[in-house]
Protein backbone atom coordinates (compact mmCIF):
# COMPACT_ATOMS: atom_id res chain seq x y z
CA UNK A 1 0.00 0.00 0.00
CA UNK A 2 2.76 2.61 0.72
CA UNK A 3 3.80 2.34 -2.97
CA UNK A 4 0.33 3.21 -4.36
CA UNK A 5 0.52 6.30 -6.54
CA UNK A 6 -2.84 6.39 -8.34
CA UNK A 7 -6.48 6.13 -7.33
CA UNK A 8 -6.75 2.90 -9.30
CA UNK A 9 -4.11 1.29 -7.09
CA UNK A 10 -6.00 2.15 -3.90
CA UNK A 11 -8.64 -0.03 -2.25
CA UNK A 12 -12.12 1.26 -3.18
CA UNK A 13 -12.68 2.65 0.32
CA UNK A 14 -9.61 4.86 0.17
CA UNK A 15 -10.22 5.89 -3.44
CA UNK A 16 -13.76 6.97 -2.54
CA UNK A 17 -12.37 8.94 0.39
CA UNK A 18 -10.05 10.89 -1.93
CA UNK A 19 -12.84 11.47 -4.44
CA UNK A 20 -15.00 12.77 -1.59
CA UNK A 21 -12.42 15.50 -0.97
CA UNK A 22 -12.51 16.34 -4.67
CA UNK A 23 -16.32 16.65 -4.50
CA UNK A 24 -16.05 18.86 -1.42
CA UNK A 25 -13.77 21.26 -3.27
CA UNK A 26 -16.06 21.30 -6.31
CA UNK A 27 -19.50 21.29 -4.67
CA UNK A 28 -19.05 22.82 -1.22
CA UNK A 29 -16.22 25.26 -1.85
CA UNK A 30 -17.44 25.76 -5.43
CA UNK A 31 -13.94 25.80 -6.92
CA UNK A 32 -12.77 24.03 -10.05
CA UNK A 33 -9.12 23.09 -9.49
CA UNK A 34 -8.76 21.23 -12.80
CA UNK A 35 -5.32 22.07 -14.20
CA UNK A 36 -4.39 24.25 -11.20
CA UNK A 37 -1.01 24.92 -9.64
CA UNK A 38 -1.40 24.18 -5.93
CA UNK A 39 0.89 25.01 -3.02
CA UNK A 40 0.34 22.73 -0.01
CA UNK A 41 1.19 23.98 3.47
CA UNK A 42 3.13 21.02 4.90
CA UNK A 43 4.10 20.74 8.57
CA UNK A 44 4.74 17.02 8.59
CA UNK A 45 1.87 16.42 10.98
CA UNK A 46 -0.94 13.99 10.24
CA UNK A 47 -3.32 16.58 8.78
CA UNK A 48 -1.02 18.15 6.20
CA UNK A 49 0.59 14.81 5.36
CA UNK A 50 -2.87 13.39 4.63
CA UNK A 51 -3.75 16.42 2.50
CA UNK A 52 -0.61 16.09 0.41
CA UNK A 53 -1.16 12.36 -0.11
CA UNK A 54 -4.81 12.93 -1.11
CA UNK A 55 -3.88 15.62 -3.63
CA UNK A 56 -1.14 13.42 -5.07
CA UNK A 57 -3.71 10.70 -5.73
CA UNK A 58 -6.06 13.25 -7.33
CA UNK A 59 -3.34 15.01 -9.35
CA UNK A 60 -3.28 12.78 -12.47
CA UNK A 61 -7.04 12.92 -13.01
CA UNK A 62 -7.20 16.67 -12.44
CA UNK A 63 -3.91 17.57 -14.16
CA UNK A 64 -2.66 19.26 -10.98
CA UNK A 65 0.80 20.68 -10.45
CA UNK A 66 1.69 20.28 -6.77
CA UNK A 67 4.37 22.00 -4.72
CA UNK A 68 4.72 22.13 -0.93
CA UNK A 69 5.95 24.68 1.61
CA UNK A 70 7.39 23.91 5.05
CA UNK A 71 8.33 26.51 7.67
CA UNK A 72 10.55 25.38 10.54
CA UNK A 73 9.57 27.71 13.39
CA UNK A 74 12.68 26.83 15.39
CA UNK A 75 10.62 26.45 18.57
CA UNK A 76 11.37 22.78 19.31
CA UNK A 77 14.54 20.71 19.31
CA UNK A 78 12.96 18.17 17.00
CA UNK A 79 11.79 20.74 14.44
CA UNK A 80 14.79 19.99 12.20
CA UNK A 81 13.62 16.38 12.10
CA UNK A 82 10.18 17.58 10.97
CA UNK A 83 11.85 19.43 8.09
CA UNK A 84 13.79 16.28 7.16
CA UNK A 85 10.57 14.25 7.19
CA UNK A 86 8.87 16.74 4.85
CA UNK A 87 11.86 16.71 2.53
CA UNK A 88 11.96 12.92 2.34
CA UNK A 89 8.17 12.69 1.86
CA UNK A 90 8.20 15.19 -1.00
CA UNK A 91 11.14 13.49 -2.67
CA UNK A 92 9.29 10.17 -2.57
CA UNK A 93 6.13 11.78 -3.97
CA UNK A 94 8.06 13.81 -6.58
CA UNK A 95 6.73 17.07 -5.18
CA UNK A 96 8.98 20.13 -5.05
CA UNK A 97 9.41 21.40 -1.49
CA UNK A 98 10.11 24.99 -0.43
CA UNK A 99 11.57 24.98 3.09
CA UNK A 100 12.91 27.69 5.36
CA UNK A 101 13.78 28.08 9.03
CA UNK A 102 12.86 31.11 11.14
CA UNK A 103 13.63 31.93 14.76
CA UNK A 104 10.02 32.66 15.68
CA UNK A 105 10.82 32.91 19.39
CA UNK A 106 13.23 35.79 18.84
CA UNK A 107 10.84 37.43 16.39
CA UNK A 108 8.01 37.32 18.95
CA UNK A 109 10.17 39.03 21.58
CA UNK A 110 11.41 41.67 19.16
CA UNK A 111 7.89 42.45 17.93
CA UNK A 112 6.24 42.26 21.36
CA UNK A 113 3.73 39.69 20.09
CA UNK A 114 2.50 36.35 21.36
CA UNK A 115 4.20 33.22 20.07
CA UNK A 116 1.08 31.90 18.33
CA UNK A 117 0.40 35.19 16.53
CA UNK A 118 4.02 35.58 15.45
CA UNK A 119 4.22 32.00 14.18
CA UNK A 120 0.97 32.39 12.22
CA UNK A 121 2.05 35.70 10.66
CA UNK A 122 5.45 34.29 9.74
CA UNK A 123 3.90 31.18 8.24
CA UNK A 124 1.40 33.05 6.07
CA UNK A 125 4.06 35.52 4.96
CA UNK A 126 6.22 32.59 3.84
CA UNK A 127 3.29 30.95 2.07
CA UNK A 128 2.51 34.20 0.27
CA UNK A 129 6.11 34.51 -0.94
CA UNK A 130 6.07 30.91 -2.18
CA UNK A 131 2.74 31.47 -3.92
CA UNK A 132 4.21 34.36 -5.88
CA UNK A 133 7.44 32.53 -6.64
CA UNK A 134 5.71 29.50 -8.18
CA UNK A 135 2.69 31.37 -9.58
CA UNK A 136 0.34 29.11 -7.61
CA UNK A 137 -3.40 29.35 -8.12
CA UNK A 138 -4.34 28.22 -4.60
CA UNK A 139 -2.78 27.66 -1.21
CA UNK A 140 -4.09 24.39 0.25
CA UNK A 141 -4.26 24.14 4.05
CA UNK A 142 -5.14 21.06 6.08
CA UNK A 143 -7.57 22.43 8.68
CA UNK A 144 -10.24 19.79 9.31
CA UNK A 145 -13.63 19.51 11.03
CA UNK A 146 -12.11 19.21 14.52
CA UNK A 147 -10.06 22.36 13.90
CA UNK A 148 -13.24 24.15 12.81
CA UNK A 149 -14.99 23.14 16.04
CA UNK A 150 -12.09 24.42 18.15
CA UNK A 151 -12.01 27.64 16.14
CA UNK A 152 -15.72 28.26 16.76
CA UNK A 153 -15.28 27.77 20.51
CA UNK A 154 -12.23 30.05 20.55
CA UNK A 155 -14.11 32.77 18.67
CA UNK A 156 -17.04 32.46 21.06
CA UNK A 157 -14.69 32.92 24.02
CA UNK A 158 -13.08 35.95 22.38
CA UNK A 159 -16.47 37.54 21.72
CA UNK A 160 -16.61 37.33 17.93
CA UNK A 161 -19.82 38.37 16.20
CA UNK A 162 -21.80 36.82 13.36
CA UNK A 163 -20.94 35.56 10.76
CA UNK A 164 -17.30 35.28 11.93
CA UNK A 165 -18.54 33.23 14.89
CA UNK A 166 -19.10 30.28 12.53
CA UNK A 167 -15.36 29.77 12.29
CA UNK A 168 -12.69 29.81 9.62
CA UNK A 169 -13.93 29.84 6.01
CA UNK A 170 -13.34 26.99 3.61
CA UNK A 171 -12.29 29.45 0.93
CA UNK A 172 -10.56 32.82 1.11
CA UNK A 173 -10.56 34.28 -2.40
CA UNK A 174 -8.48 37.31 -1.44
CA UNK A 175 -5.61 35.14 -0.18
CA UNK A 176 -6.30 32.38 -2.76
CA UNK A 177 -6.66 29.89 0.09
CA UNK A 178 -8.62 26.63 0.24
CA UNK A 179 -9.30 24.32 3.17
CA UNK A 180 -10.48 21.12 1.44
CA UNK A 181 -10.54 19.02 4.62
CA UNK A 182 -12.79 21.33 6.63
CA UNK A 183 -15.71 18.90 6.41
CA UNK A 184 -13.57 15.87 7.34
CA UNK A 185 -13.06 14.68 10.96
CA UNK A 186 -9.47 14.10 12.01
CA UNK A 187 -10.24 10.47 12.83
CA UNK A 188 -10.89 9.79 9.14
CA UNK A 189 -7.58 11.38 8.17
CA UNK A 190 -5.74 9.17 10.65
CA UNK A 191 -7.57 6.11 9.35
CA UNK A 192 -6.53 7.05 5.79
CA UNK A 193 -2.86 7.42 6.73
CA UNK A 194 -2.77 4.17 8.68
CA UNK A 195 -4.38 2.29 5.80
CA UNK A 196 -1.65 3.65 3.50
CA UNK A 197 1.09 2.78 5.96
CA UNK A 198 2.04 6.46 5.91
CA UNK A 199 3.81 7.85 9.00
CA UNK A 200 3.68 11.44 10.22
CA UNK A 201 5.31 13.70 12.78
CA UNK A 202 3.85 14.50 16.19
CA UNK A 203 4.25 18.08 17.44
CA UNK A 204 5.06 18.01 21.16
CA UNK A 205 3.85 21.61 21.52
CA UNK A 206 0.29 20.39 20.88
CA UNK A 207 0.18 19.31 24.54
CA UNK A 208 1.57 22.60 25.89
CA UNK A 209 -1.27 24.10 27.93
CA UNK A 210 0.35 27.52 27.68
CA UNK A 211 -1.31 27.87 24.29
CA UNK A 212 -4.95 28.98 24.12
CA UNK A 213 -5.85 26.47 21.40
CA UNK A 214 -4.44 23.58 23.41
CA UNK A 215 -6.44 24.57 26.49
CA UNK A 216 -9.58 24.59 24.37
CA UNK A 217 -8.65 21.29 22.68
CA UNK A 218 -7.78 19.34 25.81
CA UNK A 219 -10.19 20.80 28.38
CA UNK A 220 -13.30 22.29 26.75
CA UNK A 221 -13.70 20.17 23.63
CA UNK A 222 -13.96 16.82 25.46
CA UNK A 223 -16.77 18.25 27.59
CA UNK A 224 -18.61 19.62 24.55
CA UNK A 225 -18.23 16.39 22.57
CA UNK A 226 -19.47 14.43 25.57
CA UNK A 227 -22.70 16.45 25.46
CA UNK A 228 -22.93 16.37 21.65
CA UNK A 229 -20.72 13.83 19.82
CA UNK A 230 -21.76 15.33 16.47
CA UNK A 231 -20.73 18.87 17.45
CA UNK A 232 -17.81 19.12 15.01
CA UNK A 233 -19.59 17.73 11.96
CA UNK A 234 -22.74 19.76 12.70
CA UNK A 235 -20.78 23.00 12.42
CA UNK A 236 -20.39 22.49 8.67
CA UNK A 237 -24.04 23.51 8.24
CA UNK A 238 -23.44 26.59 10.40
CA UNK A 239 -20.45 27.50 8.24
CA UNK A 240 -22.58 27.29 5.08
CA UNK A 241 -25.18 29.64 6.59
CA UNK A 242 -22.45 32.04 7.72
CA UNK A 243 -20.89 32.00 4.26
CA UNK A 244 -24.20 32.96 2.65
CA UNK A 245 -24.75 35.70 5.22
CA UNK A 246 -21.21 37.02 4.78
CA UNK A 247 -21.71 37.21 1.01
CA UNK A 248 -24.93 39.18 1.52
CA UNK A 249 -23.39 41.57 4.04
CA UNK A 250 -20.35 41.94 1.82
CA UNK A 251 -22.39 43.11 -1.17
CA UNK A 252 -24.27 45.61 0.98
CA UNK A 253 -21.15 46.99 2.69
CA UNK A 254 -19.05 47.29 -0.45
CA UNK A 255 -21.50 49.93 -1.67
CA UNK A 256 -20.80 51.95 1.48
CA UNK A 257 -17.16 51.33 2.45
CA UNK A 258 -14.28 52.19 0.06
CA UNK A 259 -11.81 49.40 -0.69
CA UNK A 260 -8.91 51.31 0.86
CA UNK A 261 -8.03 54.66 2.48
CA UNK A 262 -7.95 57.74 0.25
CA UNK A 263 -4.93 59.93 -0.48
CA UNK A 264 -5.25 61.44 3.01
CA UNK A 265 -5.12 58.03 4.63
CA UNK A 266 -8.82 58.22 5.55
CA UNK A 267 -11.88 56.12 4.90
CA UNK A 268 -14.91 58.34 4.52
CA UNK A 269 -18.47 57.00 4.73
CA UNK A 270 -21.50 58.90 3.49
CA UNK A 271 -23.83 59.83 6.34
CA UNK A 272 -26.76 59.71 3.90
CA UNK A 273 -26.01 56.13 2.87
CA UNK A 274 -25.47 55.12 6.49
CA UNK A 275 -28.78 56.63 7.54
CA UNK A 276 -30.58 54.60 4.88
CA UNK A 277 -29.08 51.32 6.14
CA UNK A 278 -30.42 48.82 8.61
CA UNK A 279 -28.58 48.88 11.91
CA UNK A 280 -26.96 45.51 11.13
CA UNK A 281 -25.41 46.82 7.90
CA UNK A 282 -24.30 50.07 9.53
CA UNK A 283 -22.54 48.28 12.39
CA UNK A 284 -20.77 45.97 9.97
CA UNK A 285 -19.80 48.91 7.76
CA UNK A 286 -18.12 50.58 10.73
CA UNK A 287 -16.24 47.35 11.47
CA UNK A 288 -15.20 46.91 7.84
CA UNK A 289 -13.94 50.50 7.68
CA UNK A 290 -11.63 49.82 10.63
CA UNK A 291 -10.36 46.63 9.00
CA UNK A 292 -9.69 48.38 5.69
CA UNK A 293 -7.71 51.09 7.49
CA UNK A 294 -5.10 48.37 7.97
CA UNK A 295 -4.75 49.09 11.68
CA UNK A 296 -6.91 49.47 14.77
CA UNK A 297 -9.17 47.03 16.57
CA UNK A 298 -12.89 47.01 15.80
CA UNK A 299 -14.05 46.18 19.31
CA UNK A 300 -17.79 45.78 19.81
CA UNK A 301 -18.05 48.40 22.59
CA UNK A 302 -16.44 51.04 20.38
CA UNK A 303 -18.59 50.08 17.40
CA UNK A 304 -21.78 50.44 19.45
CA UNK A 305 -20.54 53.74 20.86
CA UNK A 306 -20.00 55.02 17.31
CA UNK A 307 -23.49 53.81 16.34
CA UNK A 308 -25.08 55.73 19.24
CA UNK A 309 -23.09 58.83 18.40
CA UNK A 310 -24.08 58.68 14.74
CA UNK A 311 -27.78 58.11 15.48
CA UNK A 312 -27.76 60.97 17.99
CA UNK A 313 -26.17 63.24 15.34
CA UNK A 314 -23.43 64.31 17.75
CA UNK A 315 -21.41 66.04 15.04
CA UNK A 316 -17.75 66.58 15.86
CA UNK A 317 -17.60 63.71 18.33
CA UNK A 318 -14.57 61.41 17.93
CA UNK A 319 -14.64 57.75 18.93
CA UNK A 320 -11.25 56.23 19.67
CA UNK A 321 -10.50 52.63 18.69
CA UNK A 322 -7.58 50.65 20.14
CA UNK A 323 -4.66 50.39 17.76
CA UNK A 324 -4.49 53.97 16.53
CA UNK A 325 -7.70 54.55 14.54
CA UNK A 326 -10.40 57.11 15.36
CA UNK A 327 -13.80 57.83 13.85
CA UNK A 328 -15.22 61.34 13.65
CA UNK A 329 -18.97 61.85 13.14
CA UNK A 330 -19.71 64.85 10.91
CA UNK A 331 -22.88 66.23 9.40
CA UNK A 332 -22.37 64.55 6.02
CA UNK A 333 -19.72 61.92 6.72
CA UNK A 334 -18.16 59.54 9.21
CA UNK A 335 -14.39 59.77 8.85
CA UNK A 336 -11.95 57.04 9.95
CA UNK A 337 -8.39 58.30 10.36
CA UNK A 338 -5.11 57.53 12.10
CA UNK A 339 -4.73 58.93 15.60
CA UNK A 340 -1.77 61.05 14.51
CA UNK A 341 -3.89 62.91 11.98
CA UNK A 342 -4.90 66.55 12.35
CA UNK A 343 -8.30 65.93 13.93
CA UNK A 344 -8.60 66.92 17.57
CA UNK A 345 -10.61 65.15 20.23
CA UNK A 346 -13.94 66.78 21.10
Amino acid sequence: MPDATTLQELPPRLAHFCLGIRRYIRDDLEVDIQGSRLLVGLSGGADSTALLRILCFLAPGLNLHLEAAHLDHGLREESAEDADFCRELCERLHVRLHSIRKDVGSMAKAQGQGMEETARNCRYSFYSACMQAVDADWLMLAHHADDLAEDVVMRLIRGSGWPELAGMPGIDVKRRLLRPLLGTPKAKLLDFLRALGQTWREDSSNTDMGYFRNRVRHTLMPLIVRENPAFATGLETLRHIASADAAHFGREMNEIVPDQPDENGEIVLSALKLSQCDTAIRLRSFKLAIERMGRGQALADNIFQLEKTFCAARHGKVIQFPGGVNARVERNFVRFFAISDKWTMV
